[in-house]
């Protein structure tokens, strides 16, 4: 009977340091996963100079058009994952034809069209 319990007590402790390492193995990750954000200064996509060509810049990185992303003082595209975390795309530059910020929105760019024939 007494092994019974020191069986018991064994598989008690196990499961408890278990437990606790997926706690701590949790929290790692989460913390990992958030220590990477956009730096002050960030602006969403919309309200810089890449506007124009923020459609073409998303659909490039993955983004769909509902998610956030911002483009930070350096010019790198940042998108925030489902999780809540960012990840950091490099230079928005890299993702249009011409390496330059449009800043036309697609209505602007076709009245512009119109106007210079």
């Amino acid at each position: 009977m007494e092994s019974h319990s020191l069986l018991e007590l064994a598989v008690d402790t196990l499961h408890v340091g278990l437990v606790y390492a997926g706690r701590l193995a949790e929290n790692a990750m989460h913390s990992q996963s958030n220590s990477s954000v956009p730096p002050p200064g960030s602006l969403p996509i919309n309200e810089t100079p890449w506007s124009g060509d923020h459609g073409s810049i998303k659909k490039q990185v993955g983004a769909s058009p509902a998610d956030n992303v911002k483009i930070d003082p350096d010019g790198n595209v940042w998108v925030q994952n489902p999780d809540g975390s960012w990840t950091d795309y490099g230079p928005a530059s890299d993702y249009t034809g011409s390496g330059k910020p449009d800043g036309k929105r697609g209505k602007d760019r076709k009245k512009e069209a119109v106007h210079n024939v």
